[in-house]
């Protein structure tokens, strides 16, 4: 895998790429080109560095085969097209997994909610006041445990969109739940509003 592959990804990151490769081609032998900021191995960062290029080095060759298809190609077989978006999904995986393991980072407050960062994606958590009453401080830290753990204990797991949206589909019965945490937090007075986890 190139440096270059690694280093961008979508459809702006295709366009680069193709200025890259005819830059490439056209430059004089003597021309250095400068590699990428490669993270560390062994990284969360790393890991999502290069499920990026997964992603999109899947997305290059099922376009390429879907192109062919249209182009009259016959050696091209449904197989060939279905494994490429298995190969996709499997590389969306193991970015939602590198999101998960990534270490997260407080960015700040705002109001009774705190902004933190997990990888690529902005999760926004609700803060645990001592003046909630106890059930809606545990709905409260269970609701955090599963965002910063990446699952909770009603077997939701982390949801993350190639957009970097976050969210957890909670078991309805679940206190971290909105089905059970809203109307506690509305039970004692407290304002809430649909956020991530």
């Amino acid at each position: 895998m190139s440096t270059t592959t690694r280093k961008w990804s979508g459809l702006g990151a295709a366009i680069q790429r193709a200025d890259d490769a005819k830059a490439h081609d056209t430059a004089p032998a003597t021309q250095v080109r400068q590699p990428a900021i490669v993270p560390a191995d062994g990284t969360p960062e790393r890991v999502l560095f290069d499920a990026d290029a997964e992603i999109t080095e899947a997305d290059a060759r099922l376009t390429a085969l879907e192109e062919r298809v249209r182009d009259g190609d016959d050696q091209v077989q449904p197989d060939d097209i279905e494994k490429a978006r298995g190969l996709r999904r499997w590389a969306q995986l193991r970015r939602e997994a590198a999101v998960r393991a990534a270490h997260p980072v407080f960015v700040r407050r705002d109001g009774d909610m705190e902004i933190w960062q997990k990888g690529p994606a902005t999760v926004l958590v609700p803060v645990v006041l001592n003046s909630y009453p106890p059930e809606l401080r545990e709905a409260v830290q269970i609701r955090r445990v599963a965002v910063f753990e990446g699952c909770c204990p009603c077997g939701a797991e982390v949801r993350v969109t190639e957009a970097g949206h976050y969210s957890i589909g909670h078991m309805v019965t679940c206190p971290g739940s909105d089905e059970v945490l809203v109307p506690l937090a509305t039970a004692a007075g407290v304002v809430t509003q649909r956020r991530n986890g």
